[in-house]
């Protein structure tokens, strides 16, 4: 413990004789903890808690498959084990237009039932309609966050 006393009254003796070094020395630390802090909190709130919006994310099973919209369809019909089955498609790039130049937004395509299996509630607008699901033709509808 002695040590380790006369080793912290040697620092601060060095650093009260160098007060520039020392400034750049803290404000160094701060930064790279504030840094640090600030990407571990945004990757922590997008990659590691569960999905606020959800109403029970404990009940959620989430699993990957290759499979045509039709091979979907029969999951979803014959399906005897889950509450919901929904599908949904990677990420894509849109083109989005309103009067002036397109911006591109990434999105994914879903099907018609994806917010009522998630238990996601729509805050403005509605959300798809089930037959906007089974028509192929039908005119393309969308759902901005």
């Amino acid at each position: 413990m002695r040590t380790l006393l006369q080793d912290l009254r040697f620092a601060i003796r060095i650093l009260a004789k160098a007060p520039g070094f020392t400034a750049v020395a803290v404000i160094s630390l701060a930064l790279g903890i504030g840094v640090n802090t600030t990407i571990f909190s945004l990757i922590n709130g997008l990659l590691f808690r569960a999905l606020p919006r959800v109403k029970d994310p404990a009940t959620l099973v989430w699993f990957r498959a290759t499979a045509s919209y039709p091979d979907y369809e029969d999951f979803r019909d014959q399906n005897d084990v889950f509450s919901g089955i929904s599908a949904l498609s990677g990420t894509n790039e849109f083109s989005l237009s309103q009067g002036g130049q397109p911006e591109l937004v990434k999105g994914e395509f879903v099907s018609a039932n994806y917010f009522s299996v998630l238990g996601v509630d729509i805050s403005t607008g509605r959300a798809f309609l089930p037959e906007e699901d089974r028509i192929a033709d039908a005119q393309q509808v969308v759902v901005l966050s």
